[in-house]
């Protein structure tokens, strides 16, 4: 019934080495669960370093599309005012300059007359680029009607810096 106190102390001696034999695997298992947490924080600290790339990446995206909205809406203008002026340049080409000391003979197109012209201008003083932009012709076609109506007694031209404005004469 009663054992020997050598026998007590082989059984407290085992109950202690599975204890420390517990102890170590808890420790164990601490450490690695440390080093997962270790891995874990550098793995958060490179996910939110490529995140805040990205979010760099996203709002330089984002400002290049905006600039380039805003360069379209300056550059189509200019593109078709160039295709305009490569158009006249063709034209001028084409059809040459005239022998008569007249200057540049212009095409009129056929569905617009000096008639219309003046009908334009009853309203008072008109730009030529606003003329031009109305009939679709170039100004420099415009600024030819225009001479020639002054030259006939027709019209008033009135320069105005880069602007041309173009009233009826009046009697």
């Amino acid at each position: 019934m009663f054992a020997t106190t050598d026998s007590r102390i082989e059984k407290l001696e085992k109950k202690i080495s599975r204890i420390e034999n517990s102890i170590q695997v808890m420790e164990d298992s601490f450490s690695s669960v440390m080093d997962v947490v270790k891995k874990l924080n550098e793995e958060n600290s490179s996910l939110r370093k490529t995140m805040k790339y990205m979010e760099l990446q996203k709002n330089e995206i984002n400002r290049i599309k905006e600039e380039k909205k805003q360069e379209e809406s300056v550059i189509i203008p200019i593109k078709n005012r160039i295709k305009e002026n490569i158009e006249f340049v063709q034209q001028v080409a084409a059809e040459g300059l005239s022998g008569n000391g007249e200057g540049l003979k212009l095409k009129i197109p056929k569905n617009i007359t000096e008639e219309d012209l003046l009908s334009s201008l009853s309203n008072g003083a008109i730009d030529a680029d606003r003329i031009a932009w109305k009939f679709g012709v170039h100004r420099a076609q415009i600024d030819a009607w225009a001479s020639k109506l002054n030259k006939q007694g027709a019209v008033v031209l009135r320069p105005s810096g880069r602007k041309m404005f173009i009233s009826l004469k009046k009697k």
